[in-house]
């Protein structure tokens, strides 16, 4: 039981590390891409997810501005472009939110009766 808690632990520290090599990776290779950060509205739970809080709204206002662009216009999706340098601080916190969680299962959160996955992407 308790080896079952470290070795859960043990992995989702490793995970933590890896993606944190990934962004890292982002920082420096993507300068000069154009860099997405999507909100996809979700149709059923998602096997993991973190409750996306008015705190996490205001330190990144663009998750909820587009989260209301979602809502007031009906769709379910929307993406931005922003910096590749803000990309990854945004994606960076989300990873952390999630990874609070001790799942690994994509970025997906629960905001206002709704679940929503996180995704960054280049071009």
């Amino acid at each position: 039981m308790v080896s079952n808690v470290l070795m859960k632990k043990g992995i989702t520290c490793i995970l933590i590390i890896a993606m944190s090599f990934f962004a890292i990776y982002l920082i420096h290779y993507m300068q000069g891409f154009v860099t997405y950060v999507s909100i996809e509205k979700l149709t059923s739970p998602p096997p993991c997810y973190f409750n996306l809080t008015e705190e996490d709204i205001s330190k990144y206002p663009i998750i909820g501005e587009m989260i209301e662009k979602i809502e007031k216009e009906n769709r379910t999706y929307f993406g931005k472009e922003v910096s590749s340098k803000k990309g990854v601080e945004i994606y960076e916190y989300m990873l952390e939110r999630i990874n609070e969680t001790e799942e690994n299962c994509g970025i997906c959160f629960f905001y206002k009766d709704h679940y929503y996955r996180f995704r960054l992407g280049a071009t």
